[in-house]
């Protein structure tokens, strides 16, 4: 299988040497004969991604800075997309989010099992709650950072589940309303128009839910979970994920608005039939168990 990783960065200098090792072939598990490359997008960043660094990560890693004032990458991931030369796709919206380790094996399963797959999986948030509460009290990059110290996730990445949390727009018995995963053939992708960018807001707003539903949407889409997976978001000042309090609640305003008057319906819960891939491992089922109890 041929892939091409599309990962979105903005401002993450401290997030990104982490994402893009939990991308390398050090890390991802069972991929030695899949032909990657990871494009690395550096979207209008006021402090640039070091290049070098960046192409450090491996020879298959590609950097590319756009100069824009644009705050949506929509645009931006539709035409790295455009440019893959691969038949498969990983598009990442958001680059401070880390990789579990057998993200990138679990997704060629799924293309071996379906003619055109649609692969994700959940996201999670690093510490013991959503990270907006944790923020609320305080809780910084620096503390973010002493917790990682606390695990060897780069010797074993399914340790990133011990220290991590369920983040929302999740169902237990239903799937995602959106993933920072999204894999499937670049053909599919095209044929429901990728990101609509008409999504202007900062991050892409509700674009990557808009999106997500569309492909679940899809009757020619097999739309496949994948078990035992996740990424894990690092604190890097984001848009919803730190804010708390009133700000929040007026951004998420402000992206549901826009959502609705793009899509001309508001934003609900998706519900559709989908496969599960992968395996229900300790740290997993202790991960889910944790989210269960709260």
């Amino acid at each position: 299988m041929e892939l091409t990783i599309i990962i979105n960065f903005h401002n993450m200098r401290r997030q990104a040497e982490r994402t893009l090792f939990t991308l390398s072939r050090t890390f991802q598990r069972d991929c030695a004969d899949i032909a990657y490359n990871v494009v690395t997008i550096d979207h209008g960043s006021s402090e640039k991604l070091d290049a070098d660094r960046v192409r450090g990560a491996g020879e298959n890693v590609r950097y590319l800075y756009l100069d824009t004032d644009a705050v949506s990458p929509c645009r931006a991931l539709n035409a790295a997309v455009e440019d893959a030369q691969s038949e498969f796709v990983l598009i990442a919206i958001d680059g401070a989010r880390m990789f579990s380790p057998g993200v990138i094996a679990q997704c060629r399963a799924a293309a071996d099992r379906h003619d055109h797959p649609f692969a994700f999986c959940l996201n999670a948030h690093l510490g013991v709650d959503k990270q907006y509460r944790l923020a609320e009290k305080g809780h910084s990059q620096a503390d973010e950072d002493a917790l990682l110290a606390t695990v060897d996730w780069r010797a074993d990445g399914y340790r990133l589940f011990d220290i991590a949390c369920l983040g929302n727009l999740m169902a237990h018995d239903h799937g995602p309303n959106e993933s920072n995963v999204l894999f499937l053939k670049k053909a599919d992708f095209l044929s429901v128009g990728g990101y609509d960018p008409a999504f202007a807001s900062p991050g892409g707003g509700f674009a990557g839910i808009d999106l997500f539903r569309r492909l679940v949407g899809s009757a020619t889409i097999d739309p496949v979970l994948l078990i035992g997976e996740a990424t894990f978001h690092q604190m890097h000042g984001g848009t919803v994920t730190e804010t708390y309090g009133e700000p929040r609640k007026a951004r998420i305003a402000a992206m549901a608005e826009e959502y609705a008057e793009i899509t001309g319906a508001p934003s609900k819960r998706a519900y559709y039939p989908f496969d599960r891939l992968g395996e229900r491992h300790d740290r997993w089922r202790r991960f889910i168990e944790r989210e269960g109890r709260r």
